[in-house]
């Protein structure tokens, strides 16, 4: 007889498929058990290593022993005639599908009561009554869950600078896949990735994203060999859960990261209870120097707060789509540079820009279906480009039912709220993309700027006091905002004080401002923020004839929606209503400056009667728009009925 029918024969495998199975009930209760009343970590980990060595003492007992009528005997002892080892399997047969059922309850019961706040696409809070609740703090968001996880950048190990490129691909991978979890919180790549070239603490790491276990490895390459070596590591205390070395041609990288995923998902599942039914790295074969191309965009994007970075990121997607047309990731990205961008950015014109946005983000779907990326950028691209809220508000409903913890898609979905939610709805939205991206700065400032336009004037100035490290042109547009927001809720003090504070900044860092819709935009924002002006916006001395044609000769390009109101204001009508129509065709993420004036940005009730504003609102996706705003009682920026016609 073999030696594996004689495995067979003293049931081996069903002692160790019966045990591994009720190893497995057992740690998922005990997870369960120890995390209800707070038990230290090395308890779980003793009770795992306590069960890994029960595995191997079950197999030998099996093998040696025998269960009889009489009791258990050696296996020596036994006469051959005598065993009872057939019914014995029967008995184990049971409990292994007893066990089976019971992972099958546990699963259920893990995936109706998920642990992590999940963006309700269908049904944002739009109650003010609600907003106690919604205004808990960034940092309150940020609270260690255990199924949540970073992925840093692979570190370079050789001296071929592909290598970098290769590390930062893999974790943009892993992290493109692991989005796509049910219940699994997924730091974003702007965050972890600021922490790339710098020697931290992992706990520190898991503090500042808010996660509980990081992903990390190194890749080294020499020839078309490459070794990548990947951990996951529990933050709070380095405990190392997994890791793998992979030695493969460089032509498998792919591959790799495929293997990667598939393991994560195995250990995921059994530690925390997720990842089933997670996609896995689609195989797939890229051309090497448009990666390299994509990876340098996403590298400028990531910091595109700076115009020239901004541009820059655009044309690295559109060179990677050129020199691999199907690479749909990269033609995802480029359609979404160019849906957050304006013509200026992609060096276009406004017509080419539009054509080339939506066909590259219709080229990235064709090629993948459900690519994320480019389900996310035609939400922005149909909000920002067109107006169209519905069109919009369905492509984003997609991509997070795809990939609920997508920066991508939570970031783009703030849009939607903010055009005509209530503080509250703009909250929600914005803690759950700030809670997956904490270090995004592009997102922390779009919030400012919603609360400002809310007049949330404490929350603003928290905001820009925090910014000592943003760029130049962060602190520039916190300064607006906290100008705006004194404006709409402020006292005449905070007013003046914000004034004054955004006037110097804009004079101290003018030179900073070089294309040539930083430079429009700096014209305006000086005239704007001048003692003379803001002391007329108080109620005292009107602006002289000469000074009010200073400002009709300014420059209306590359308008944006949170000027025109105030030129209103102080009599420059025609270059208000010329900026508005600019800025329809520039800035429509902007628009919710004009869609809830308040406080001192109201619009004039003459303007509301002229014509021109009526035109304004008659624009593709307007009337939607003001049909929408009504229904929510918001009325204070739509047109009044023309002079003479009050009916």
């Amino acid at each position: 007889m073999s030696f594996f029918n004689e495995l067979k024969r003293r049931n081996v495998f069903r002692v160790g498929l019966a045990y591994i199975v009720s190893a497995w009930v057992i740690a998922q209760v005990a997870d369960l058990v120890l995390d209800s009343i707070k038990a230290p970590d090395w308890v779980m980990q003793a009770l795992l290593l306590g069960l890994g060595l029960g595995f191997i003492v079950a197999l030998i007992i099996a093998w040696a022993y025998e269960l009889t009528p009489e009791g258990i005997k050696k296996e020596q002892d036994v006469i051959r005639d005598d065993s009872v080892t057939n019914m014995t399997a029967k008995k184990l047969d049971y409990i292994t599908l007893a066990g089976v059922l019971l992972v099958v309850a546990l699963f259920v019961y893990q995936q109706m009561n998920p642990s992590e706040l999940r963006p309700d696409v269908g049904n944002q809070v739009d109650s003010e009554s609600t907003a106690q609740v919604e205004t808990a703090s960034t940092e309150a968001k940020l609270k260690v869950t255990e199924k949540s996880i970073a992925v840093l950048p692979f570190i370079p190990l050789s001296a071929n600078d592909n290598d970098a490129y290769f590390g930062k691909g893999i974790a943009e991978e892993l992290l493109n896949a692991l989005a796509k979890f049910p219940e699994l919180k997924v730091a974003a790549r702007t965050s972890a990735f600021s922490f790339d070239g710098k020697d931290v603490d992992l706990r520190e790491v898991g503090s500042i994203l808010g996660v509980a276990h990081v992903l990390e490895g190194s890749v080294r390459s020499a020839g078309d060999k490459v070794r990548v070596t990947a951990q996951l590591i529990r933050a709070s205390d380095g405990f190392h859960l997994w890791s793998e070395t992979y030695d493969r041609d460089m032509a498998d990288i792919f591959k790799v990261q495929d293997d990667i995923v598939s393991e994560i998902n195995r250990t995921l599942q059994i530690r925390l209870g997720v990842g089933v039914g997670a996609d896995r790295v689609a195989a797939k074969q890229v051309d090497p120097i448009a990666y390299q191309n994509y990876l340098l965009g996403l590298e400028f994007w990531g910091m595109r707060e700076e115009d020239k970075n901004r541009s820059a990121a655009i044309k690295a997607f559109q060179l990677a789509t050129s020199q691999d047309p199907n690479f749909a990731d990269a033609w995802a990205a480029y359609g979404v540079s160019l849906s957050h961008s304006n013509s200026e950015n992609s060096g276009m014109n406004e017509g080419q820009h539009k054509v080339e946005a939506i066909g590259a983000l219709n080229t990235a779907l064709k090629l993948d279906a459900d690519n994320v990326r480019a389900l996310a950028g035609l939400g922005v691209y149909y909000f920002s480009q067109e107006l169209d809220v519905v069109g919009a508000t369905a492509y984003l409903k997609s991509a997070l039912e795809l990939a609920p913890n997508s920066a991508e898609a939570l970031y783009s979905w703030t849009f939607i709220p903010a055009l005509s939610g209530g503080l509250a709805g703009v909250r929600l939205a914005f803690n759950q993309a700030i809670a997956n991206d904490p270090l995004n700065q592009t997102i922390n400032r779009v919030y400012a700027e919603n609360l400002a336009s809310m007049g949330d004037h404490a929350a603003v100035l928290e905001f820009l006091e925090k910014c000592d490290a943003c760029t130049l042109s962060d602190q520039s547009q916190l300064a607006a905002a906290l100008y705006m927001a004194a404006r709409r809720n402020g006292s005449d003090d905070q007013v003046r004080l914000a004034a004054a504070k955004h006037h110097a900044l804009l004079n101290k860092h003018s030179s900073h401002f070089v294309s040539s819709s930083e430079k429009n935009l700096l014209a305006r924002q000086l005239v704007l923020s001048s003692p003379a002006l803001v002391d007329m916006l108080l109620g005292g001395t009107a602006l002289s004839e000469q000074e009010i044609n200073a400002i009709r000769s300014l420059p209306t390009a590359y308008g944006t929606f949170d000027q025109p109101i105030v030129f209103a204001q102080i009599g420059a009508i025609d270059f208000a209503l010329s900026l508005l129509d600019d800025a329809y065709n520039t800035a429509l993420t902007d628009l919710y400056w004009i869609t809830q004036p308040m406080g001192r940005d109201v619009w004039p009730d003459g303007v509301r009667r002229d014509p021109r504003f009526h035109a304004f609102w008659q624009k593709p996706g307007m009337p939607e728009l003001a049909t929408l705003l009504r229904e929510k009682g918001k009325t204070l920026g739509l047109p009044l009925p023309l002079e003479g016609n009050d009916q």
